[in-house]
């Protein structure tokens, strides 16, 4: 079964600090398990405002998930 996990850290940025983990399970022949777990912190009151003006999580991870389905695909 596979069972794939993947960490990002981010370092060396002004605005925020944080991690990324992925974490890819086989359910079955044709279906792929994601969990994605973030950590971040930002750094100043500039970076939350735009943050949460500008920044839409779930569109990010939505057009995640579409690429990678795509790359599946053209295999």
């Amino acid at each position: 079964m596979l069972n794939e996990r993947f960490e990002i850290e981010v370092i060396d940025n002004p605005y925020f600090d944080g991690f990324w983990i992925g974490i890819f399970t086989k359910v079955d022949e044709s279906k792929i398990q994601v969990d994605f777990q973030e950590n971040i912190q930002l750094k100043g009151i500039i970076s939350k405002v735009f943050s949460y003006l500008f920044f839409d999580i779930k569109k990010t991870v939505d057009n995640y998930i579409e690429d990678l389905a795509k790359s599946f695909e053209e295999k």
